[in-house]
């Protein structure tokens, strides 16, 4: 139970000089590792109000530019990113709030939650 000569051959520096690839032993699976340019970031805003963890953060900017929270505290939130303030409070769920999304053309949001329901 081998590699094949020439596919080991085409994963070379010369073929892929941003990647290192590994082969595992006695296995046909190839381990990827890719360098990611440098990146800077800075500190804008801090958005305070959930009670418990966030599962995921949406943005819209139709309007006015919003971001939407998802929490683990059953509630989704959006909030005013000039203000940093929660315009909205949504309470609807029954379980932890994993997901939100905003319409690209349309003022609506869908959340998605652990208790199994989607709401818009």
């Amino acid at each position: 139970d081998g590699f094949d000569i020439n596919v080991i051959k085409s994963f070379t520096k010369k073929n892929f000089p941003k990647t290192r690839h590994k082969l595992k032993a006695q296995t046909s699976k190839i381990v990827s590792s890719f360098k990611a340019p440098a990146v800077s970031c800075t500190f804008v805003r801090e958005y305070k109000g959930h009670r418990d963890g966030i599962w995921d953060v949406g943005v819209s900017n139709i309007n006015s530019p919003l971001v939407g929270t998802a929490s683990a505290d059953r509630t989704a939130a959006i909030w005013g990113t000039d203000s940093g303030k929660c315009i909205l409070r949504y309470v609807g769920h029954q379980g932890s709030v994993n997901s939100i999304k905003f319409h690209p053309t349309q003022d609506l949001v869908l959340t998605g939650s652990g208790d199994g329901s989607a709401h818009v």
